[in-house]
């Protein structure tokens, strides 16, 4: 019984560190999507000035 509920732990822990990386990833995304869109409004406002 001990060893079921050991692997359960092991189980929840690892789905709740693939969670949190998701999570990491996620964000990580938005960040270089923000950068992309900054740089983009950018170029474009440099550009249209020449």
């Amino acid at each position: 019984m001990f060893n079921t509920f050991e692997r359960n732990c092991q189980c929840s822990t690892r789905s709740s560190e693939i969670f949190q990386l998701i999570k990491g990833v996620r964000i990580l995304k938005v960040l270089v999507f923000m950068v992309n869109i900054a740089v983009l409004w950018y170029l474009i406002r440099h550009f249209y000035k020449h």
